[in-house]
């Protein structure tokens, strides 16, 4: 989900779909599986390729690995 995505009551977001920042999927929206959805209300644009799900994954394991290392520095 992109940053201020807001996903209200009853929503279900198909596996590896895309909500894109500051959408709002409304209550009970369907959003299938590999779906980009853009807006306010979310609307469908475009199904997602292969490459793009996985670049998304590669990029999500690198924040998590940059997220580790900060918290192991510690406080200062």
């Amino acid at each position: 989900m992109g940053i201020g995505a807001i996903v209200l009551d009853g929503a279900v977001i198909g596996a590896h779909a895309l909500v894109a920042a500051g959408a709002v999927v409304p209550p009970k929206a369907q959003i299938p599986p590999k779906m980009l959805v853009m807006g306010q209300p979310a609307k469908p644009v475009r199904l997602l390729k292969d490459s793009e799900i996985a670049n998304v994954h590669a990029q999500l394991a690198l924040l998590s690995e940059k997220a580790a290392l900060y918290r192991s520095m510690g406080p200062g």
